[in-house]
């Protein structure tokens, strides 16, 4: 992702998710969590997340969080998913 990202290639959204579909369809990848990189690719894709939040978030829906530990400001990217973002150090209980 962040080498089609970067300044050399500057592909898109749908280019880069084309891709990583197409790469975890080949019969030679094995990935561990197929519908968990799935979920993350259309996050990505369709939400406009960070491909690390992407990841970040898919995970959490996976394990059924309700928090999300980020830095990155990306909330308004978060809803109708059950998620919110809170700050490292901050209570997530509040």
């Amino acid at each position: 992702v962040w080498v089609l990202e970067s300044s050399i290639y500057q592909a898109d959204r749908a280019t880069i998710s084309a891709a990583l579909d197409a790469v975890i369809a080949l019969p030679a990848i094995e990935v561990g969590d197929e519908a968990l990189l799935q979920k993350a690719i259309d996050l990505y894709a369709q939400r406009g997340m960070d491909w690390t939040d992407a990841y970040l978030v898919a995970t959490a829906i996976r394990s059924q969080a309700r928090d999300v530990v980020s830095f990155d400001r990306f909330d308004s990217k978060l809803g109708g998913l059950g998620l919110r973002r809170v700050e490292p150090g901050r209570n997530s209980r509040q």
